[in-house]
């Protein structure tokens, strides 16, 4: 009992701070623009699809701000997202786990004519698990310890699920997202989530809350083009971090 005690102790903490405001604020940002999206409230309106929510949310607020945040505001470098190549052997290896296991949920759907579109908007989809897990579990990890982050990640997911997904099934992905958040803890590395959990975990949330209808060639590409968005806004961000590190050396 003293052992888990301890265990508990160590990764526990209670520091909200302003970053965890913030957190919080990008949070319910995300849970409006996903409740707008997947209700159509604005469907086939192109301001709506491609400048707020694609723009605006898809590429800014899930990948750019965060970015933006903890590479340049924090100075915590990619790594500080979880972005990096340390122990990304086991990160590959929990990957492989992780998606074995969601991959008996997936086998039902294997003739599903549609099931390669959503698989490769899952591969695509980078800004989801970007804004999750690089953004949402390594600002409460430092606001709440890896316990805290593990458990409000989990809840945080299942919250901007809310009116889009039956209870059910945000309980499901919410217990989903706790193994993931555990697995992440270890690593600290994206990779252990992206892109093997991801294609296959992520494929089968999707067919089974929303079957591949919806998932036209049209929507993977326009995850495709914003993926291309995100890259281009990470490497200037990049950029700009290679600028500083010569001013400051140029200073010292």
């Amino acid at each position: 009992m003293m052992k888990i005690s301890k265990l508990i102790r160590d990764n526990s903490k209670f520091n909200f701070t302003g970053e965890t405001l913030i957190t919080i604020v990008t949070l319910l940002l995300m849970w409006a623009g996903y409740y707008v999206d997947n209700h159509g409230f604005f469907e086939g309106n192109m301001i709506w699809e491609i400048g707020i929510w694609g723009i605006g949310g898809i590429v800014i607020l899930n990948v750019i701000i965060p970015a933006w945040w903890i590479v340049l505001k924090k100075r915590e470098g990619f790594a500080g997202m979880g972005i990096t190549t340390k122990k990304i052997g086991l990160a590959l290896l929990l990957g492989m786990l992780l998606g074995g296991w969601r991959f008996f949920e997936l086998i039902p759907y294997l003739k599903d004519e549609g099931i390669v579109r959503v698989i490769l908007f899952n591969l695509l989809s980078i800004w989801e698990v970007c804004f999750i897990f690089c953004w949402l579990f390594t600002r409460y990890i430092k606001a709440f310890g890896k316990i805290g982050a593990v458990i409000l990640t989990a809840l945080s997911v299942g919250m901007y699920h809310i009116g889009s997904l039956p209870v059910v099934n945000i309980l499901y992905l919410m217990l989903c997202i706790f193994v993931c958040g555990i697995c992440f803890s270890i690593t600290d590395n994206i990779f252990t989530l992206w892109p093997i959990y991801w294609v296959v975990g992520c494929s089968a949330s999707v067919l089974r809350g929303y079957g591949s209808d919806m998932f036209g060639w049209d929507i993977v590409m326009f995850m495709g083009i914003g993926l291309l968005l995100q890259l281009i806004g990470l490497g200037i961000i990049k950029l700009r971090v290679g600028n500083l590190k010569l001013r400051e050396k140029v200073n010292i």
